[in-house]
């Protein structure tokens, strides 16, 4: 008589479904997570580089700004006599050419006044070039006070100068 004894053997517990399922799920997890940090530092580094542009496109606006200004100071340079601050010769001739059109067009009278200062030369061979300086600030700025807010003044030789009085008849 022969007996027979019925025994199972068991798998390892990495040879079962589930620790292989927890496997998967953890490899699953570690993607995820490698993902997700992945995505975080990418918008860390988004967020600096736009930190980054936004502080060069201010520091970009503000040169351009100083450059405007810039700009702005040469081109006036460009167009004032430097010693009584008038329009130069060119600057007042392109006022006038404005002024001339824009009074034909709208039928307004425009006088015109060449002034220029009598005996100049005796003021500078006698007190020098220095004391004639002085002479064209004392007539410049006598003649800044008399003009009225749409007149222009301009410089137009040594001691000459260019007076435009828009909407003023000869009279």
């Amino acid at each position: 008589d022969a007996t027979s004894l019925n025994f199972e053997i068991l798998p390892h517990y990495y040879q079962t479904i589930w620790f292989r399922g927890l496997c998967a799920l953890c490899l699953g997890l570690l993607v995820w997570r490698i993902y997700l940090s992945r995505v975080h530092y990418l918008i860390r580094k988004t967020q600096a580089l736009e930190l980054i542009v936004s502080q060069r496109t201010a520091d970009v606006r503000a040169a351009l700004l100083v450059a405007e200004a810039a700009k702005e100071q040469l081109r006036d340079q460009a167009m004032r006599d430097s010693l009584t601050g008038f329009w130069n010769r060119r600057a007042i001739f392109e006022i006038l050419d404005g002024e001339i059109a824009r009074c034909k067009k709208e039928s307004h009278p425009l006088c015109i006044i060449m002034a220029d200062l009598d005996h100049f030369k005796m003021v500078n061979d006698t007190w020098g070039h220095l004391g004639g300086d002085a002479v064209l600030r004392v007539v410049s700025d006598r003649l800044r006070q008399g003009l009225r807010r749409n007149e222009a003044l301009g410089k137009y030789g040594g001691e000459e100068f260019l007076i435009l009085l828009p909407l003023c008849t000869l009279s």
